[in-house]
């Protein structure tokens, strides 16, 4: 796997436990990340949700491994928030139990992907943007639009998303907040909806 893959998950699991109160109502976030599952392979989309499949498995009591497996629609399981991420060289998920509402929402971007005025171009009215965090910033963005779609059911529009810096990796926006990281290759972002 990746050194940057790796490193990730570390910090996902720093992030979770330094986060453990506002985090109370998901349990244990599970991830699996790997370069096979990155868009540029055949059939990655397909793998993603068999792996996720697997890893329920073990974890959920009850869920329709059908509804896993079919592509046309987002995974959902009751009682779980899970979300899916994949740019070109890596791709993967996280998941865990949730006892509210709150949904998760992840993404990975590759950084010779990201460029300033892709960025720019979607920026709300008044956001600030730092051309030094450009990955974190894209990242950010896309994970808390899909951490609001699983809550709400509604997609917003990415230039509707305001992300405001707390400090180098953390964020709040739009009834949401997170953490941001590039890393290696790639930005990774994790978003919770309120």
């Amino acid at each position: 796997m990746s050194a940057a893959l790796s490193e990730f998950q570390t910090r996902l699991t720093e992030w979770a436990a330094q986060e453990a109160n506002r985090l109370s109502a998901f349990g244990k976030i599970r991830s699996q990340l790997s370069t096979d599952m990155g868009s540029s392979h055949a059939e990655y989309r397909t793998l993603i949700r068999k792996r996720l499949s697997s890893c329920l498995q073990n974890d959920a009591a009850h869920f329709d491994e059908v509804a896993i497996l079919d592509l046309s629609r987002p995974p959902r399981i009751q009682q779980y928030a899970i979300s899916i991420s994949h740019t070109e060289d890596a791709g993967g998920f996280l998941y865990a139990t949730a006892h509210t509402e709150q949904r998760l929402g992840f993404d990975i971007e590759s950084l010779e992907r990201v460029r300033p005025a892709i960025v720019k171009r979607v920026l709300s009215p008044g956001e600030a943007f730092d051309e030094s965090r450009i990955a974190q910033h894209w990242c950010a963005k896309e994970a808390v639009v899909k951490a609001l779609a699983h809550s709400t059911g509604l997609l917003p529009l990415i230039t509707e998303i305001h992300i405001s810096w707390l400090d180098d990796s953390r964020f709040v926006a739009n009834g949401a907040w997170g953490f941001a990281v590039a890393i290696g290759d790639f930005g990774f972002s994790v978003a919770v909806s309120e």
